[in-house]
């Protein structure tokens, strides 16, 4: 975690912000209290998508989505606003370190801490799924490679693949424009 910096909000909706938790794609990951004192992951949506009307509904949906999830194997969402001049979620701190660097640091994980691992990431993503949420305010990067996460170009390119084998068009064939 590094310290606010001075152009760093103090507060965002209820949450008073104390350190920077990192980047992401959507925006900035601020660690914040509550005004109960529970700690939450706070993302404040960069401008240039705030000013997106779709990204606005979108992130709308998202949130409502989110809410529906139960946090048993993911961060439960503690609140957000899709209305604020840079909308924001919040949602439970987990503390710990992710999963890369805790493989980084120990190596890989022992056959029953991976078996764990692997049922509540697919009873996470199940519930996910079943709430009709996308990705974005979670990233599926934090628990898989960047080689095989959704958007990255690997992932991409098996998906373009996979659509141009379904149009009957050789995986070799140029890319639909649009």
């Amino acid at each position: 975690m590094q310290m606010l910096g001075v152009d760093d909000p103090a507060h965002v909706g209820p949450f008073r912000t104390v350190g920077v938790l990192g980047q992401s794609g959507m925006g900035q990951v601020l660690l914040g209290v509550a005004p109960d004192g529970r700690p939450a992951a706070v993302k404040l949506v960069h401008a240039r998508q705030a000013a997106d009307d779709g990204f606005r509904s979108r992130f709308r949906r998202e949130v409502e989505a989110s809410r529906k999830v139960s946090g048993a194997y993911t961060a439960a969402v503690l609140d957000a606003d899709a209305d604020a001049e840079l909308p924001w979620p919040a949602s439970a701190f987990l503390p710990g370190p992710s999963l890369g660097a805790a493989v980084e640091r120990a190596g890989a994980l022992p056959e029953g801490a991976l078996h764990r691992l692997a049922v509540g990431l697919a009873t996470a993503l199940d519930e996910i799924h079943r709430a009709a949420s996308s990705t974005a305010t979670s990233s599926p990067r934090t628990s898989c490679s960047q080689r095989t996460a959704p958007g990255s170009s690997t992932s991409a390119s098996r998906g373009r693949r996979r659509r141009q084998r379904r149009r009957g068009m050789s995986p070799n064939s140029p890319a639909p424009a649009g």
